[in-house]
Formats: structure tokens, C-alpha cells, sequence
């Protein structure tokens, strides 16, 4: 029998899996928004420390699964994988029709559960006002930083390494997705074609490299939460708010511009009405999860 709260967690993997799909939005982000990040951290970081190894070497299923929280790991990727092959050209189609739209609906998610962390994570002293800023100003420069041009030709397995590492620690960070990182180190063209042509060993230095950046960055942040919860929750928000510039509705060139200087027509009222349903969907969780506690 399957309990209610594994599949409370398959429809939480769903929606990490819907927005996993828009380039520009991290599932990390969700799980934020949805209250299991630090379940997801902490599952994450087990997952990779070498006690789990050890009981997976010695064929001691029943503790590793217990240790590495299997059922919630299971049902969430159950939940994306779901998303990603049932809604994926249904969220592709909606991209590629009304992408505005779509980017406003995501920019009210994301404001409206950047206020709802901060509202929750009290502001109390001037110096976490500065875990906010600096968690803002990291994602507005990430924003704006210019791509560098695709890669040519082949590069070293090292900076392959590294790439897969960066892109995984982007996905498990809230507000900023990993194919937005390919792209701005010029990575993501490079790697698509390798998927496409199948070619084994660059993909799997890639995943290693995804592997290694998961294990050890979710560690950290284990360890940030198990310290300094309250400034941790308070740079990611500031993060997820300075993030509003990524998923900023109106682009040229993955840069954010205003509606006036927009190539096409801006659409400003769509928009907004869907920024608003954004807002309103985060805000309708937040009063049921206040109400029925979880």
C-alpha cells in the first residue's frame, strides 16, 4: 500500500520535473517553494558519504535504504521522471507558443516563495539583511553575465569534469538551473550533441563530474543547515529573489530587458495576469499548508 505521504512526495517530484524542463528553472526551486529541500539535501548528502557505501559493498540493503531515506528518494524521482516524459511536450509546446507567459507564471512562483521564506525566516538584525543581499547580488550577476560562445571541437576531460559539477550543484540550488549554466560557460551545445550522438565516454565524465557535485555540495549544505539554519534560509532567499532577473519575462539574447525594448509584442497584460496566478498558487499553498500543518 502506498502511503499518503510518498505520494504527497511523487506529486512534489512532478512539479520538480515540470519546471526542470523550462531552461532557466531549477527543480531546486520547487522543492523550496514545496518545504523538502532540506529532506532533499540531507537524503542527497547520505547518498554519496562512504558509510552508505560501505552498507551497499556488505549487501545491507535494509539499512541502506533506510539510511539513504529511499522511499522519499523514490517516490520523488518517480515524480519527475513522470513529469519529464509525460508533460514535456506539453510544457515544450506551452515554451515554445506563449513563452512570456510561461516566464511570468514562474517569476510569480518564485517572488511569491522568495517573500514567503524571508516572511518566515525573520529578518531580525542589520547583518541578515546582508545574508540577503549577498544571496541577491550573486543570482542578478549570474543573470546578467554574458554567455561565453559554444565550445569548438573537443575539450579536456577535466574541464568536462568541472562542467558536470557546476551544472549539478546549479540544479540543486534554487533559482538557477544547470542548462543555464552550460549555457553561460558554453557547455550546453557541447554536451546536447553528445547525448544526441550517444558518445559514452564524454558523458560519462559528465556524470561523474554531476555525481561528485551533488555528493559534495549537498554535504556542505547539510552542514550549513545543521549550523547556521537561519542564515542559510535567508541567503537562499535572497537568492531565489535576485533569480526574479533569470526568469524575467521579457529576453533578448537570455539577457533581461524591459517590455519597451522587446522585439516582439511584450503582451504586458497576459503577463502580468499570469505573474499573478503564480503569485496566488504559492500563496494558496502556503495558507493549506499553515492550516493543516505540513
Amino acid at each position: 500500500m502506498v502511503k499518503p505521504t510518498m505520494l504527497v512526495t511523487y506529486f512534489k517530484g512532478m512539479m520538480m520535473g515540470a519546471a526542470d524542463i523550462i531552461p532557466g528553472v531549477s527543480g531546486g526551486t520547487i522543492a523550496l517553494i514545496t518545504g523538502i529541500y532540506e529532506d532533499l539535501i540531507f537524503a542527497l548528502s547520505r547518498l554519496f558519504d562512504a558509510d552508505t557505501l560501505r552498507l551497499l559493498l556488505k549487501g545491507q540493503w535494509r539499512a541502506w535504504w533506510q539510511r539513504i531515506n529511499g522511499r522519499f528518494l523514490m517516490s520523488l524521482m518517480a515524480g519527475i521522471l513522470t513529469s519529464v516524459f509525460l508533460l514535456a511536450k506539453i510544457i515544450s509546446w506551452l515554451f515554445l507558443h506563449y513563452p512570456l507567459m510561461v516566464w511570468g507564471f514562474f517569476f510569480g512562483l518564485i517572488a511569491a516563495s522568495g517573500l514567503f521564506i524571508l516572511n518566515k525566516w525573520r529578518i531580525g538584525r542589520a547583518a541578515d539583511l546582508l545574508w540577503v543581499g549577498m544571496g541577491a547580488s550573486v543570482a542578478v550577476f549570474l543573470a546578467f553575465m554574458h554567455p561565453v560562445g559554444p565550445v569548438k571541437g573537443e575539450v579536456g576531460w577535466f574541464f568536462l569534469l568541472f562542467s558536470g559539477a557546476l551544472a549539478s550543484i546549479a540544479m540543486i540550488l534554487p533559482g538557477i538551473s544547470g542548462s543555464y549554466i552550460l549555457i553561460l560557460i558554453g557547455m550546453y551545445r557541447y554536451v546536447l550533441d553528445k547525448v544526441h550522438q550517444m558518445e559514452i565516454f564524454p558523458l560519462l565524465v559528465f556524470t561523474a563530474g554531476v555525481g561528485l557535485g551533488l555528493g559534495g555540495f549537498s554535504r556542505m549544505l547539510r552542514w550549513l543547515f545543521a549550523r547556521y539554519e537561519h542564515r542559510t534560509m535567508l541567503l537562499l532567499g535572497g537568492f531565489l529573489l535576485g533569480s526574479l532577473a533569470m526568469v524575467w519575462p521579457w529576453k533578448t539574447d537570455l539577457r533581461p530587458v524591459w517590455p519597451s525594448a522587446y522585439p516582439g509584442n511584450p503582451e504586458i497584460a497576459a503577463v502580468l495576469a499570469w505573474v499573478i496566478a503564480g503569485f496566488l498558487l504559492i500563496w494558496g499553498i502556503e495558507k493549506i499548508a499553515s492550516r493543516y500543518g505540513n
